[in-house]
């Protein structure tokens, strides 16, 4: 009987994770980029840096802020970094190496978000609209994103690329 409950206490669980979406990291001169995901490959963190309103006043994108961080972490010993808002960045370093690097979403706000990646899931878009995130280097990104999200309330999930917002439904 202990045995039984044992099995199905791992197939529920294996079905979860399998139920997860996992996607393809985006990389920026060959670091894979987390931003509100996790990566599915064992990692340790050996470091963070907080960006700074000083850091950020010549930015023009996600990536050159990404770039930033890299410069003033000032090592080459990472292989990636895991961030929610984009201020403070942790670098990772994997427990193994290997290429096309998977991650999991984090429903941050109820629902996938996929920034700067794909879902690994068929979908269609529902509507596309250029990024009204008008300050990039803003505290308030996440803000501009719940409400964003918040407003588009019959998608499955959001893409959010440097200009574009895509709400998505999943085949």
């Amino acid at each position: 009987m202990r045995n039984l409950l044992l099995i199905i206490a791992c197939i529920i669980n294996l079905s979860f994770v399998l139920a997860q979406d996992n996607f393809t990291v985006k990389s920026i001169d060959n670091k894979d980029i987390h931003f509100l995901s996790l990566p599915n490959s064992e990692f340790t963190s050996v470091g963070s840096v907080r960006l700074n309103e000083d850091d950020l006043k010549n930015v023009s994108s996600l990536e050159d802020r990404f770039k930033i961080a890299f410069e003033k972490f000032n090592s080459s010993e990472f292989d990636g970094i895991l961030t929610r808002e984009g201020k403070t960045i942790t670098f990772i370093k994997y427990s193994k190496k290997q290429k096309n690097r998977t991650a999991r979403t984090v429903n941050s706000f109820g629902k996938p978000i996929y920034f700067l990646s794909l879902p690994s899931k068929e979908y269609s878009v529902l509507n596309t609209t250029a990024n009204t995130i008008e300050d990039k280097k803003s505290v308030y990104l996440l803000n501009s994103i719940k409400n964003w999200i918040n407003s588009n309330d019959k998608a499955d999930a959001i893409i959010i690329e440097n200009e574009l917002i895509k709400s998505i439904k999943f085949k």
